[in-house]
């Protein structure tokens, strides 16, 4: 298998495993058309799929350098950017545009707002 394949086998286990198989969800992370991703994936593609794709994949995901290029590769994710609330919330909001962002930051606020004043104790 050569390495385009390689990659395209990994990046679609990927996209089933962190995306729910949504095409467009990673479209958005890369910032590039959903039709790119689904021709980048597609079976018997003759889009190329280099390592600077694939990098750029991985960082949109949070996986360590080189995963795509592995033949079935675990797709090791980077422990700095995983299971902590913060780093997924800020793969979340890496993934938005500027307007939805300051939506999503006002959304937040307001359920800071809303919440019980909590006692501090002594």
């Amino acid at each position: 298998m050569e390495s385009a394949e390689i990659r395209r086998a990994n990046a679609r286990r990927l996209l089933q495993m962190l995306f729910d198989d949504n095409r467009s969800e990673l479209a958005r992370r890369l910032e590039v058309r959903a039709s790119y991703v689904n021709d980048l994936l597609k079976d018997g593609s003759e889009k190329p799929f280099g390592e600077k794709m694939a990098a750029r994949i991985e960082k949109a995901a949070g996986l360590l350098p080189g995963q795509l290029s592995i033949p079935n590769s675990p797709l090791h994710m980077d422990e700095s950017r995983r299971d902590t609330l913060s780093s997924r919330l800020q793969m979340l909001m890496d993934g938005l545009s500027d307007s939805e962002k300051s939506i999503a930051f006002e959304f937040i606020e307001q359920l800071v707002q809303k919440r019980p004043k909590r006692r501090r104790s002594a």
